[in-house]
């Protein structure tokens, strides 16, 4: 883990994190598969990532929510999860210790309506408490996938807050 010891001794104080972790292949294995040839390894980086007094951000493609149990003793303060399919919801109440990142549908911001959008931000804000990160659940890069109205009536709400 040489590359994880040279994050860990460098200043990552103008991050939101020190170490990023991606999470792919996690989707296409079952809970035996991912405890058996996934977590040994993610969870020695990670009890590292924490004995170095740093943050973990941890990028869940697809759902992470049948795997919550494993990040349910990460101490507040060193882990953010960006989820993308999971309940927002659901994953805040699996994972109280953990930051969480995401929440904003991509679809809703496609093709809902600018109300549409921030009735959802105004229930997500309200429903996910301390320690939330907004941003899209979905990479956005092609034409349509965001309505510049309802982006901006998103960011209106947002910093009238």
């Amino acid at each position: 883990m040489p590359r994880l010891e040279a994050n860990l001794a460098a200043d990552n104080s103008n991050y939101v994190c020190d170490v990023r972790i991606g999470l792919l292949g996690h989707s296409v294995l079952s809970t035996k598969q991912f405890d058996e040839f996934y977590w040994p390894y993610l969870e020695k980086m990670i009890n590292r990532i924490v004995e170095a007094g740093k943050t973990v951000c941890i990028s869940a493609q697809d759902h992470i929510t049948r795997f919550a149990e494993h990040f349910q003793d990460i101490p507040k303060g060193h882990a953010i999860i960006q989820f993308e399919m999971d309940d927002p919801f659901e994953l805040r109440k699996l994972l109280p210790n953990a930051c969480l990142a995401g929440g904003m549908k991509a679809s809703m911001l496609g093709h809902g309506t600018p109300q549409e959008n921030v009735d959802y931000v105004k229930k997500l804000i309200d429903g996910m408490g301390d320690g939330f990160i907004l941003c899209q659940d979905k990479f956005i890069a092609y034409r349509n996938d965001c309505n510049r109205e309802n982006l901006l009536a998103v960011c209106d709400y947002v910093h009238s807050l």
